[in-house]
């Protein structure tokens, strides 16, 4: 434990050698956004979801995403998550955390237009009841651009492989972000995956985001299943250090 302290104050030492500059998230929505966090900055994004499926219901108490800004090109990522087996409800005592993952941002192109490529990989060191048992990988190329001073549009693409012996999924997410005002804003998006590249299935979500400060903003979204049923709720924060 007193080296996770450790880590974090490094990190936070770090990351006061740099100004603030403008707080874009990953969350709240599936796509993930091609900016890289700015040098030196750690950035914490984390959210508790309520899922509902044709398998059932599962909660996912807390998920934390850790950004820490290498370089102007570069970020590592750290993606951690508390949550509750498959129609377990919200028993504390069936609680576990899911498998790690470890992973990077690397920004391929930067200007009008931002293209950035997101890598994780998967450890299969969660509890016994939650862990896939299996190493994973998730690799995305996101892209986005403005369509107007108040409108952006982003699109994520790539492979997804979670348990050994699986074709994985090719994964699609388009995204559209409106900006209502200076502070508060909205977005529609369209996302789903190619399972085991046999089945197509098709979502979407729409959701605010709330800036409270410089360095913290607030934000909650919805999912729904348009091919199948899937829907969930979303509830979190991002918080950029320093401010």
């Amino acid at each position: 434990m007193k080296k996770w302290y450790l880590a974090i104050a490094i990190l936070s030492l770090l990351a006061s050698r740099s100004a603030a500059q403008e707080l874009i998230t990953d969350r709240p929505d599936q796509t993930e956004s091609a900016t890289i966090v700015p040098q030196y900055h750690l950035q914490w994004e984390a959210g508790t979801q309520y899922d509902e499926n044709n398998f059932g219901s599962e909660w996912t108490l807390l998920t934390n995403l850790f950004r820490y800004g290498v370089s102007d090109k570069l970020e590592l990522r750290l993606v951690t998550e508390i949550i509750s087996p498959p129609n377990s409800g919200f028993d504390s005592n069936k609680l576990g955390m899911a498998d790690l993952q470890i992973g990077l941002k690397y920004a391929l192109l930067k200007g009008p237009v931002e293209i950035a490529y997101l890598g994780h990989l998967i450890t299969p060191n969660g509890s016994l009841h939650t862990s896939t048992g299996a190493w994973g990988t998730v690799n995305r190329i996101n892209i986005a651009h403005n369509l107007s001073e108040n409108i952006s549009s982003s699109y994520n693409f790539g492979y997804e492989l979670f348990d050994e012996g699986s074709n994985g999924n090719f994964i699609y997410t388009w995204s559209l972000g409106f900006s209502l005002t200076e502070k508060l804003g909205f977005y529609f998006e369209l996302f789903g995956e190619y399972q085991e590249f046999e089945t197509w299935t098709y979502n979407m979500s729409s959701g605010f985001a709330y800036l409270y400060k410089e360095n913290l903003q607030f934000d909650f979204s919805i999912g729904s299943g348009i091919t199948e049923r899937s829907n969930y709720y979303n509830l979190g924060f991002s918080w950029r250090i320093p401010y």
